[in-house]
């Protein structure tokens, strides 16, 4: 994997959290498929600032280290979206959406490692 296709995960990931930091009340809706309450909107808000600060130090470490640690947040993330949607109906479709987004992102992290350890 190319410098640019990698650098291109950090430059979607910073993306998403952006907007979800500051478009939450937009976002979050959207996701859920009715109203989201308060504390919905402050998830997506710590998410968005998670997904914005692993961008940032994913691409400032750089190496396969990085984009290992990286992969396994996000197939953290990805694990417990499948519990809570799981748990927890009113938020399935949300879940199920992150869930989607995290296992994309874990598997563009880890072949970004992968092709670095190559």
């Amino acid at each position: 994997m190319t410098g640019a296709r990698r650098g291109g995960i950090d430059l979607v990931r910073a993306a998403i959290g952006v907007v979800d930091l500051v478009a939450a009340p937009a976002v979050a809706p959207l996701e859920l498929g009715h109203r989201a309450d308060d504390v919905t909107v402050t998830a997506y808000r710590v998410l968005g600032a998670r997904q914005v600060v692993q961008a940032l130090l994913t691409r400032a470490t750089g190496g396969p280290r990085a984009h290992r640690l990286a992969g396994v947040v996000d197939v953290l993330h990805a694990g417990s979206m499948v519990l809570l949607a799981l748990l927890d109906p009113p938020r399935r479709r949300a879940a199920v959406i992150q869930c989607v987004v995290a296992s994309t992102f874990a598997a563009a992290e880890l072949a970004a490692a992968w092709s670095e350890d190559a």
